[in-house]
């Protein structure tokens, strides 16, 4: 009866001993979890991060194509307005006006969406 309760006695205080390093092997698998869903979360805000630089690269070029087309309506607005002051066709336009020459198609009227 001694010898088991000397037996149980030095089990238990290997147990106390042992139980720290339990507890360490026993975090360290979930630390490894807690990385490895971290590393994924990066992946996430990394693909994120491009994609919001991809999208402002292209809010941009949109911008940059906005005030292109803003230019051209300008010049085409100007240009109208200036078409029916001319009074004789320039002599670039003469060949397309003479007889033997087919009837120029007319410029649209409505081209505004």
């Amino acid at each position: 009866m001694a010898r088991d309760l000397k037996l149980e006695v030095v089990l238990h205080a290997l147990d106390r001993a042992s139980r720290p390093f339990k507890a360490i092997a026993g975090s360290g698998v979930g630390l490894a979890r807690t990385l490895r869903d971290t590393r994924g979360e990066l992946k996430g805000l990394q693909a994120q991060q491009k994609d919001i630089a991809s999208f402002r690269s292209l809010k941009g070029a949109s911008e940059q194509t906005a005030s292109a087309l803003q230019a051209n309506r300008d010049t085409l607005r100007q240009l109208s307005a200036s078409w029916p002051a001319t009074s004789a066709p320039s002599p670039r336009c003469r060949p397309a006006t003479t007889p033997s020459a087919p009837n120029p198609t007319p410029w649209p009227t409505s081209t505004r969406p």
